[in-house]
């Protein structure tokens, strides 16, 4: 008997990616998984890797000036005709929406179409798409509980967040001796998401300085492609045994398994990893993303008392380096806090196949 064929669309960045990923990996024993994205984008470099089948589809965001509304309503018209072709050409019996303007054409094709059809939000605040498919009567897979006060309890599932397959299933030893480091530091990852962060790259630098008069301590550094060689260019080669700076990862499971504590941004798919790889966290939400997202996911970890969060208006490096410290002391007890919480990758995974079961027996529309 065939399986049954699902459409996963959604990307632009690694917060709609790498969440359609999980979910793909998940149901990939059960179903036949086609990804829907955008030609130039994260999700077209990625998603061929895991040897899923990929069409690409030309979308925009809604356009911010009066005079690119003639450009933009001919573009997504043309979104909207490539949708309805590759819809027919797939057939698909289930399409997962991921949010966001690439997503858009798809869902909206597959909801004329009357296919079932089930999104999923990454925040705590559901995005523009998602909200406007909610009220057509489309059922939504969250991320947080908290999205219970943005749409009717009747389309809501909490689900939680899926993450990459491997993170939280290595243990801290192999981690290390795969990336050479030694097992007796105190070890600090630091990022700023997967295209990395101005300011907490400067945070970075202070922090090295730092470090540089302490024994014991490791610093790992993930720039991001935009900022690695200005980074590189302003180090100069300066040599420093407790610094390692990189421009970007492939295995960030190992990196997470390897270190003690995490300092980055706060999106939605890096709260998800941190709980997965079970690791304290100082957050430093980014000011620069709409409805306050970030802050709103940080506060979400620091309730559980899982992270410190910092604004970046609050941020000073003496007051940082001491928080460093005393949540350094503090972090066995609160990896016990994480042995304690019930929100497991394999909860997720389950809550998930959950939701789609249910959604197949609502049939179409």
């Amino acid at each position: 008997m065939d399986k049954k064929k699902i459409i996963i669309t959604g990307g632009g960045t690694g917060g709609h990616v790498y969440p359609a990923l999980a979910i793909a990996q998940a149901l990939r024993s059960e179903y036949d998984i086609v990804y829907i994205g955008h030609p130039h984008r994260l999700e077209a470099q990625v998603v061929p890797q895991y040897k899923y089948p990929f069409y690409g589809i030309l979308t925009f965001p809604r356009p911010k000036k009066v005079g690119q509304i003639p450009e933009y309503v001919f573009s997504f018209l043309s979104s909207l005709r490539e949708a309805r072709r590759l819809i027919r050409k797939i057939k698909p019996d289930l399409v997962i929406g991921m949010g966001g303007f690439i997503s858009f054409p798809v869902v909206l094709m597959a909801w004329v179409q009357r296919l079932p059809v089930i999104l999923h939000e990454q925040n705590v605040i559901p995005g523009k798409a998602n909200l406007i498919f909610v009220k057509l009567g489309i059922p939504l897979m969250a991320s947080f509980e908290g999205t219970a006060s943005y749409i009717s309890a009747k389309f809501f599932n909490f689900t939680g967040c899926p993450v990459r397959e491997k993170i939280g299933k290595i243990t801290k030893k192999a981690a290390r001796q795969k990336l050479g480091i030694a097992q007796d530091l105190k070890v600090c990852l630091l990022f700023g998401g997967s295209g990395g962060a101005a300011q907490l790259n400067k945070i970075a630098l202070n922090l090295k300085g730092f470090l540089k008069k302490e024994s014991g301590y490791l610093l790992i550094h993930i720039a991001g492609p935009h900022y690695y060689k200005e980074l590189k260019d302003q180090l100069n080669e300066e040599k420093n045994a407790n610094y390692k700076l990189l421009e970007y990862v492939d295995d960030i499971e190992n990196y997470y398994a390897a270190s003690d504590l995490v300092i980055s941004r706060s999106g939605a798919v890096t709260i998800a990893e941190l709980m997965a790889a079970k690791k304290p966290a100082i957050l430093i939400p980014s000011p620069n993303v709409k409805d306050n997202h970030q802050e709103l996911n940080a506060r979400y970890l620091e309730a559980k008392g899982l992270a410190k969060v910092f604004l970046e208006t609050e941020l000073e490096t003496k007051s940082f380096e001491e928080v460093l410290k005393l949540f350094w002391q503090e972090s066995n007890q609160i990896e016990d806090k994480y042995n304690e919480d019930k929100e497991t990758q394999q909860q997720v995974i389950l809550n998930i196949k959950i939701a789609i079961q249910e959604r197949f027996k609502r049939g179409v529309g």
